[in-house]
């Protein structure tokens, strides 16, 4: 039960009371991960947090939608007073336009509701779908490795992109602040080619299965950079994900980084 994932093989010899050894038996096993660590069991956290980000922007529009037939509603009353009442129509126009254009304003942010949850699982599927490509590739690569330094290394990366798709389904969660625009940036200090390899690392699988060099350039050293690190990461691994999926088989990746002034451009290219 102290073992982690992975294939053992179990040897064993014996010797009689004359000092005789006898042929060597071997047993070979699998451990296989806990089901929390699996690549499934990602998927599923994946598509859970997708569901909820789901419910929350179906919850919103219903609202809206509420909100709007009871606009309507009170309009259609508003007209039949009025036919009603001829010495209220100062008083009830005004209600009418009043209601008109809230109606109009709600329609108007219904709308822009919509567009905005388009962009949005727009972006959620592609930024998901890095670190769940790579997990998927990393587990296939696994499967009838038999070196443990190789599968070690590779359950660690695994358990790196795991942590970086919790991290980006936390911040996908937060509906509040990016539908009031109450997104901050929180900046630090840190060496960007130092990030870019970080970044880089995570694509490698990626990278040598299509046959492609994934290379930061040292050369171009910039020192450190005053940046929200989350956002650079996304921006850097967005960057290198599109750039190995549209280059073709044998290429290179060059990633560098060349300070201007103040500011440091990172190119990859």
């Amino acid at each position: 039960t102290n073992l982690r994932e992975g294939r053992y093989k179990f040897r064993v010899r014996a010797r009689n009371l004359y000092g005789t050894l006898s042929d060597e038996g071997v047993y070979s096993f699998r451990v296989l991960p806990p089901l929390f660590r699996t690549w499934w069991a990602y998927f599923l956290y994946v598509l859970a947090g997708s569901g909820i980000i789901f419910l929350i922007f179906r919850e919103r529009v219903r609202h809206l939608r509420r909100r709007n037939e009871e606009l309507q509603h009170l309009i259609q009353e508003a007209t039949v007073e009025l036919s009603a009442r001829e010495q209220e129509t100062k008083a009830q126009a005004e209600h009418l336009a009043r209601a008109y254009e809230e109606l109009q304003g709600l329609n108007a942010q219904l709308q822009e509701l919509s567009e905005q949850k388009n962009v949005f699982f727009g972006i959620v599927a592609h930024d998901l779908r890095n670190p769940l490509s790579g997990i998927v590739l990393l587990a296939q690569l696994l499967d009838g490795e038999e070196d443990l330094d190789y599968i070690w290394a590779s359950a660690r990366k695994i358990q790196r992109e795991g942590m970086e798709m919790s991290n980006l389904i936390g911040r996908f969660l937060e509906i509040g602040a990016i539908e009031s625009g109450d997104v901050h940036s929180e900046p630090s200090a840190f060496e960007i080619l130092a990030i870019a390899q970080h970044v880089a690392d995570r694509h490698g699988a990626q990278a040598e299965a299509k046959g492609i060099e994934l290379r930061v350039d040292p050369a171009a050293g910039s020192g450190e950079v005053w940046a929200d690190l989350k956002f650079t990461k996304e921006v850097l691994d967005n960057l290198i994900s599109n750039a190995i999926k549209f280059s073709p088989p044998g290429k290179r990746v060059q990633i560098s980084a060349e300070r201007t002034g103040e500011k440091v451009v990172v190119s990859v290219s």
